[in-house]
Parts: C-alpha cells; structure tokens; sequence
C-alpha cells in the first residue's frame, strides 16, 4: 500500500508534469516557430537571471528548512526573501547600467533583459513557497499549490490561444500571472507572518552566514550550468535559423520531460527524507544515495530502451508533427540526459557532506565544454551537431560529478581506518 505521504508526493511530481507537458504542447502546436523561438530564447535569458541567485537560495530552503521545526523553516525562508531581495537590487542596478550603454541597447532589446528580470522575480517567489512547503513536507499544500500554477497557466494561455492575443508580451504576461497567484494562495493559505522586527536579527545570525555560504558557490556555478543546459539555444540561434531554434529547443525539452519527472518526484520525496536523516544521524547518505542511484539507472536503462522504438510517436504527441525530425535524434541525448539526471541526485551526498563548493568543478567543466562542443560541431556538422555537442556536454558533467564522489569516498574510508588504528 502506498503511504498517504507518498501519494501525496507522486501527485504533486505527476500534476507538476502533466501541466508541463499540457502546456508545452499547447504552445508548441499552436504558435509560429518564429514566436515560439522567441519565447524560448526569452525563457533562457529567464533561467540565465534565475541561476545567479535564485536558484542557489531556493536549494538552501531546502537544505536547511528540512528535519527541523517550523519556527526554524520559518526563519530559513524569511533569511532567504531578504537576501533575495538585496541580490535582486544589485541585479537590476546592473541591468540598468548596462542598459543605457549605446553598444548593449541591441542586445536588450533583442533578449528583453529587463522584462526577463521581472518575470524571473516572480519564478523566484513561486519557487521559494514551494521549496519551503516541501522542507517541511507539507505534501498537500504543495499538491495545492502545483495544482493552481498549472492551472492558472493553462488556462490564461488557452484563453490567449482562443482569441488570437498571444502575443510573446501577452503569454509571458499570463505566466508572471500565474506565479504571483501561487504565491498568494501561499500567503493566505499558510499564514505566514513577516515579522519585519526580527528581519536585522535574522539576516545577522548563523542561519544566515549557512544560508550565505551555502547559496553563493551554487549561485557563483550557475553560470556554467547556465552554459550547459541553455546556452545551445543561442549557438543555433546565431549559426542556424529560428526554426533550427524552435526544433532543439523542442529536443531538449522533450529529452528532459521524462528524467525531470522522476528527478522532481525524487527531489520531493526522497532527497528532504536524506537530509533529515542525515541531519538527525539516523542514516548513511552513502547508503541512501547507493539505493536511489541504482534504481534510477536501470529505471533510465529501459526508458532509453523503449525510447529507441517509439520516439517518432513521442514527439508526435508531445509537440507536433512540424517537430518530427528532431525524433531520431531522441535515443541518444535522452541516455545522455538521463546519466547526468543520476549524478545530479548523487550529488546530494555531496551536499549533506558540507562538500558543495566541490561541485563548481563539474559545472565549470561542462558548462566550458558545453559552450565550446556545441559550437565546434554546429559550426561544422549543422543541427546534428547540436546533438553530439549536448551528448558530450551532459556526459562530461556525469564524469565529473563521479570521479569527486570516488575521491571523497576514498578519502572518508581513509579517515575512518586512521581512526580505527
């Protein structure tokens, strides 16, 4: 019998997933490869804004809002909304500087920098509930609010869609939307008090400096990461066309669809239990880790298997007919994708070992060789170059994120015997 925890936790990952896919599919179908092109470049340039801080202080929610209290999750998440806020000061005094810069005024207009500001803030602030929500598995306020976002999402864009308004201003207009509904469903739902006396304590205690030191390595390799899973879009977008664009951005996204599913229904899981365990000293991470790794790739094993013969009806259902010739290529950078999805879940051991600035080093390594294979076999062998650009990118970062495993492995057991004599 699956627990009521568990349910609860499959639903979310399922809700979260199937409104993904709906969608996608929705946009994928319905708008002009030149627009859909565009909001995929603008979704990037989102995703590049998110990582520098967002993304960092989101994973510290995480990370030290589990196992505890509510009071202390409380006060993570408090920490986290005002460092955010500092960070997301000095980001738009950046953007504006630049911006009144004659040789970079292109640039902005092209990528729209300072509207994928805005609506980075508001991804932030959804996931920042949601992460704290998750910290004290609080499955079914989580469920609620996945179920609102997508929702809201699906709805806005359909009646955008229906009356031929969707335009790329009105679609991310309706999605900024979306995301400060979840946030006030969160506000009004959970009751959570802003207490703005304690706001100079806390941003002085201990918490904070963890929160700090935690968020800014993550914070500081976002940019490779960035490099690694975003970057491809700009490199075809400069040495191909927008229909080359819109077709491996397709690719990719469908490539991830299935390992970020059960990446996600892990993350919400299992990885808070791992933390908590480890926290309380209930449990090895290594042994936890061992487990999940395992499962995940014979899990990977036969969708790569399954995907070999049906990845022409997959892109089919999943996108669109216009987008079937990016099917033969599926196989390869979904093996790829999926190795990389099980060193990104092992590098959780790495995380409760306090060893996260060791992990710069794999997203340093693929995100430099992302940005250069990509454009090195573009360059040379077109849109199929672009796969074999992604499959070398994702496998590096796998590679990486082992070999740091083996070597503090290595070294704990080492510790350990020195002890033991």
């Amino acid at each position: 019998m699956i627990s009521k925890e568990k349910f609860l936790a499959i639903s979310s990952v399922g809700v979260q997933y199937v409104g993904l896919f709906a969608l996608f599919k929705l946009l994928s179908t319905h708008l002009e490869s030149m627009i859909f092109a565009k909001y995929l470049l603008f979704n990037a340039a989102v995703n590049l804004i998110l990582g520098l801080p967002f993304t960092g202080v989101q994973q510290a929610i995480t990370r030290f809002g589990s196992g505890g209290d509510a009071v202390r999750a409380h006060n993570v998440m408090t920490i986290a909304v005002v460092q955010s806020a500092i960070a997301a000061s000095l980001i738009a005094l950046i953007l504006f500087s630049i911006s009144i810069m004659p040789s970079a005024q292109e640039l902005e207009v092209r990528y729209q920098s300072s509207f994928a500001f805005a609506f980075a803030l508001t991804e932030a602030l959804k996931l920042y509930v949601l992460a704290y929500e998750n910290a004290l598995m609080r499955r079914k306020a989580y469920l609620i609010l996945t179920v609102s976002e997508y929702s809201a999402k699906f709805l806005l864009v359909s009646v955008l869609l229906a009356f031929n308004l969707a335009s790329f201003f009105n679609l991310v207009f309706s999605l900024a939307v979306s995301n400060v509904i979840v946030f006030f469903i969160f506000t009004r739902g959970s009751k959570f008090n802003w207490d703005s006396l304690r706001l100079w304590s806390l941003l002085r205690s201990p918490l904070s400096l963890q929160i700090l030191h935690f968020a800014v390595p993550v914070a500081c390799w976002s940019i490779f990461g960035w490099l690694r899973d975003m970057s491809g879009r700009y490199v075809v977008d400069a040495l191909l066309t927008k229909v080359d664009v819109a077709g491996f951005a397709v690719l990719t996204t469908l490539t991830t669809l299935i390992p970020g599913l059960i990446n996600a229904l892990v993350g919400n899981y299992y990885i808070p239990i791992v933390y908590a365990e480890h926290n309380a000293g209930k449990c090895n991470v290594e042994k936890n880790m061992n487990r999940i790794t395992l499962r995940l790739l014979l899990l990977g094993a036969f969708i790569v298997t399954l995907a070999i013969f049906a990845s022409d009806l997959f892109v089919v259902i999943a996108s669109s007919e216009k987008y079937r010739f990016v099917a033969i290529y599926l196989p390869y950078t979904l093996t790829a994708y999926f190795v990389f999805m099980v060193a990104m879940v092992a590098s959780t051991e790495l995380y409760a070992k306090g060893k996260a600035n060791s992990l710069l080093l794999p997203n340093v390594i693929s995100g430099l060789v992302g940005i250069g294979s990509l454009y090195f076999f573009i360059s040379s062998r077109g849109f199929t170059g672009g796969v074999i650009g992604f499959f070398v990118t994702y496998v590096s970062y796998a590679i990486s994120v082992l070999l740091l495993l083996v070597y503090y492995r290595s070294g704990h057991r080492a510790a350990d015997s020195m002890d033991a004599k």
